[in-house]
């Protein structure tokens, strides 16, 4: 798979600037200096230690779609399938339009991670997903601030032509931010109010209840992403397949999806 070396050090300033606000505890030197020696311990395939450090690194609060997306890699290196697929969903959610999170992500998940929406939701899951959730944040508070920029001329003009162009510009705005606030709210749902986990491991027994002693309804692969849908019960949780499907599984036996 291909790494992203180059891409990591070009974008590195700015992502070590996110993670210092984020966290203080680690000093800018700090992360460089991990992030150097994951790198190096990636080219001597060593990818059991690198991985330890990107681990060590989102535990700490850092969360950047490079991260991630080499913490993928080193797992799919490893041949943890499971763990690879959970952290290329991270990566794809802060970065969605990264064409090699898509791809590796796509040759790894297994089958029944496909959804077949209804074709007219097609191009509005492609507008959703085309944007990450702060993307969306900050289209939706950039519309905000126009709106009300236009509704302020529209108000205070003096000449018909600028009352007139404002009032356009208003309704342009309005309905573009109207619409951007749904796109993002259904962002925040997905992504926030929504819990998902993936299989760590493969043939994950789903099970009718809460325990052993239920029946065994079929083996889920490596990487299965679900929705949980309920608290845990007794070290159980109930889950929910793309497809439609719910089932129990074991808490051991899957990884939290949400970072936030």
């Amino acid at each position: 798979m291909r790494r992203r070396i180059l891409i990591l050090l070009n974008s590195i300033a700015l992502f070590l600037a996110l993670a210092v606000c984020a966290n203080a505890a680690l000093t800018r030197a700090e992360i460089k200096a991990q992030f150097e020696r994951a790198a190096g311990l990636y080219d001597q395939k060593q990818f059991a230690k690198a991985l330890e450090i990107y681990e060590s690194l989102e535990l700490a609060g850092v969360h950047d779609a490079v991260l991630l997306y080499n913490a993928g890699n080193a797992c799919a290196r490893l041949g943890d399938i499971g763990g690879a697929v959970l952290y290329y969903i991270r990566a794809k959610r802060l970065a969605p339009r990264d064409r090699d999170i898509k791809e590796n992500l796509n040759r790894l998940q297994p089958a029944v991670n496909q959804t077949n929406a209804f074709f007219l939701f097609k191009p509005l899951g492609w507008i959703k997903n085309s944007l990450s959730l702060d993307e969306w944040s900050l289209c939706v508070s950039i519309l905000l601030f126009l709106s009300c920029l236009a509704l302020g001329v529209r108000f205070l003009g003096r000449s018909a032509r600028v009352i007139g162009a404002a009032r356009s510009i208003f309704v342009l705005f309005a309905i573009l931010f109207i619409l951007s606030g749904a796109f993002l709210s259904f962002k925040v749902y997905e992504e926030v109010i929504v819990k998902s986990a993936v299989a760590m491991k493969a043939d994950t027994l789903a099970r009718s209840g809460p325990g052993e002693q239920f029946e065994e309804l079929y083996k889920l692969p490596a990487g299965t992403h679900v929705r949980v849908i309920s608290a845990p019960q007794g070290g159980w949780v109930r889950i929910r397949l793309m497809d439609g499907r719910s089932a129990y599984l074991p808490l051991t036996e899957i990884r939290p999806v949400n970072i936030f």
